[in-house]
Parts: C-alpha cells; sequence; structure tokens
C-alpha cells in the first residue's frame, strides 16, 4: 500500500493533534566496556588483569569511522625459572582510532543485525610497574623513580627522554584489534572487542630480557622492546540521536513539512489552516472565511451553491444563471 506524504502524515497524528516523535541518527556514538587483560612480556606466567574504558565514535563515510578512546586498566604475571619475581602495573591509555566495518562495505543488506570490524591507530601509555621477588615479596625492579624519564629506545622515533620525577612512565603503543557487534536498535548494539597492543618499551613488566641487575631504570631496560599485551572487552555503543530540524515549531519535521515556513496542523502536512475550516490556506481560496470543500473553502450562506464572494444575493437562494439570485 502506498501513502501520499498528506497521507503519512495524518496517520501520525495521535490524540494530542500532534506528531509522533521522530528520531534522527547523528554520526556520533559512545561506548563503554569492559573485560580482562593478558600479558605478553618476561613476566607472563598467571598474566590475567582488569580493564575497562570509554570512547567516542565519529562516522565518517560509509565503512570508516574515527574514535578516541581512554581506557584503564591493570597487568600482571610472574615467571619463576630464571627471574623468580612477579610483576603489578596499573596503567591508563588514550588512543586515536581508526576502523574498518566490513559489513557495512561488502553486505548487500542495509539492516544486518552483526557487524564485523578492524581497526587500528596510536596510543599513549602511561603506566607504573613494579617487580617483586616469589619468595620475600621484596621490590626488586621498579619503572617510576626520582630520576623517571622516557624510553632511550625511543631515540629513532622521537625525543628520547622527557623530564624526570614524572609519575608514570609514559610510552607509545600501537593498537591492533578487532570486534564484532550486534545491533539489537537503531541505537543501541553490543559487541565483543579484542584487541593486542605492541607497546614501543621493555618496561611494562618491570623486567628486561638482557639486565636486572640495576633496580633503576637506566641499566634495567636496554633489551630491545618486545613487551605485548592484549585484552577482551564487552562493548555497549550507544548511537545519538537528535530531533529533526523544525523550522516553524510546529512539531512537522522540515523533510515532511509542504510548509516549513508557515507553522501549521499535523494533518496538513504542516499547512496552517487560518479559518479552521478543515482546509488548509494553500487550497483554500477564502483562507480567512470559515467555508466548505465543495467551495474551495469559502462560505456560502444561503447555501445555493454559490459562494459569497460570487453570490450578488449572498442571502438569498439563487441560481447560477442569476448569479446567486433567485
Amino acid at each position: 500500500m502506498v501513502f501520499t506524504l498528506s497521507q503519512w502524515a495524518e496517520a501520525q497524528v495521535g490524540v494530542t493533534g500532534r506528531m509522533q516523535p521522530r528520531k534522527v541518527l547523528t554520526p556520533i556514538s559512545l561506548v563503554a566496556k569492559g573485560g580482562f587483560t593478558k600479558f605478553y612480556g618476561e613476566l607472563n606466567e598467571k598474566s590475567f588483569g582488569g580493564t575497562g574504558g570509554i570512547g567516542v565514535r565519529y562516522e565518517i563515510l560509509g565503512p570508516f569511522s574515527a574514535g578516541l578512546d581512554f581506557s584503564t586498566g591493570s597487568l600482571n604475571g610472574r615467571k619463576s625459572a630464571f627471574y623468580k619475581s612477579y610483576f603489578k602495573a596499573g596503567y591508563n591509555m588514550v588512543e586515536l582510532l581508526g576502523r574498518f566495518d566490513f559489513t557495512e562495505a561488502f553486505s548487500y543488506y542495509h539492516d544486518e543485525k552483526y557487524h564485523v570490524s578492524a581497526y587500528t591507530g596510536l596510543g599513549l601509555m602511561m603506566f607504573n610497574a613494579n617487580a617483586y621477588d616469589l619468595s620475600t615479596g621484596e621490590r626488586l625492579r621498579y619503572t617510576n623513580s626520582a630520576y623517571s624519564g622516557r624510553n632511550p629506545l625511543f631515540q629513532k622515533f622521537g625525543t628520547p627522554k622527557a623530564a624526570t620525577g614524572i609519575k608514570k612512565t609514559h610510552e607509545r603503543a600501537v593498537p591492533l584489534g578487532i570486534s564484532v557487534d550486534y545491533h539489537f536498535s537503531e541505537t543501541w548494539q553490543a559487541g565483543l572487542d579484542y584487541r593486542f597492543y605492541f607497546v614501543r618499551s621493555d618496561k611494562v613488566d618491570a623486567t628486561s630480557g638482557t639486565s636486572l641487575d640495576n633496580p633503576e631504570e637506566a641499566g634495567s631496560y636496554s633489551g630491545t622492546p618486545n613487551d605485548v599485551f592484549s585484552f577482551l572487552t564487552v562493548s555497549l555503543t550507544h548511537r545519538l540521536v537528535k530531533k529533526p530540524r523544525d523550522r516553524d515549531g510546529d512539531g512537522v519535521p522540515d523533510d515532511l513539512d509542504k510548509c516549513p515556513d508557515a507553522a501549521g496542523l499535523p494533518k496538513f502536512s504542516g499547512c496552517p489552516d487560518s479559518d479552521g475550516d478543515g482546509i488548509p490556506d494553500y487550497v483554500d481560496r477564502c483562507p480567512n472565511e470559515p467555508g466548505t470543500g465543495k467551495n474551495r473553502g469559502c462560505p456560502d450562506r444561503d447555501n445555493d451553491g454559490i459562494p459569497d464572494h460570487l453570490d450578488q444575493c449572498p442571502d438569498q437562494q439563487g441560481t447560477k444563471e442569476n448569479k446567486g439570485c433567485p
């Protein structure tokens, strides 16, 4: 069944005479996530921690989107052979991400429920790591001393050191991930997100693969950067909506309003009916005088079928031949 614009507008009218509210999707989504981490450095036994975070995503064009994420969490692990120690690290991460939605790009259907996406970007990791003796619990190595700075191994990529005495070591990281999201409505989706972090540092577990003899960072972290960790999280995403544009404020959005600059009624697709005769002004030949439909909105006081403005005897029934006179 095909509706005209006017019929559609009338169908939206409720008992209040107003159109039912409509939603316009914006390109912005908010994301919340939580899950657990896994560490893959030197101290990589029993290396599970927790993480949580929030983010904002902006759809650029089709399957492409960009996002800004903030996450916080813990990393820990141990190694009894050789290292005989365990570590604990708390971290914060800020990331700029680019995302590609494979389902959006290659599916023939626009209402797919499941979407598979891949993404990468650049992150800044701020962390504080401590390594302890497995037997005594004594702290052996740590990242944040009075002389802490950036990893000298960054020399090829930027400034080798920052100011000393920082509260958290900060290093660059490259995230690489994949997500599967289920769209259970236009504005809400839930998903699973698996992400790898390649950290340009060997400091994350406060342990280097080449040197263990100095508790300060200068001599302990001279090996090739090889610390990697990942997380698996459950995410909840909400697509923001806004009210459709309505220039005349009559409750009929501009894209459905036949008279977008004149406040009107929903049943007339947003056009006014100044005289209240049930005939919208744009088809009413007498918009300021109540009339009837058969006279195109003009009055006919004597009800002789000839509208008053053409009736020379408007109070006496007449004939068309006599211009409304008897």
